[in-house]
C-alpha cells in the first residue's frame, strides 16, 4: 500500500525527476530495504526459535538423565 502511494507521487512531481533527485531510484531502494529488513527479521525468529527448541531439546535430555 506505501509502495503504491510512493508510486502515485513519483508520477504526480515530475521536478524532482529533473532536479536529479530520481524519485524512482529512491523507490527501488527502500522496496530492497524493507525486503531486506523483513528477511533479517525472518532470519532472527528462525534463529531465535532454532535456539528455543535446542534448550528445549537439551533440557529435556538434561531432566531425562536426572531421573
Amino acid at each position: 500500500m506505501i509502495l503504491f502511494f510512493l508510486g502515485i507521487k513519483c508520477r504526480t512531481e515530475p521536478p524532482l525527476l529533473q532536479r536529479g533527485h530520481p524519485c524512482l531510484g529512491q523507490q527501488h531502494i527502500s522496496t530492497l530495504l524493507v525486503g531486506f529488513l523483513l528477511l533479517v527479521l525472518h532470519l532472527f525468529v528462525y534463529f531465535l526459535r532454532y535456539l528455543v527448541v535446542k534448550d528445549f531439546i537439551c533440557f529435556a535430555m538434561v531432566s531425562l538423565l536426572m531421573v
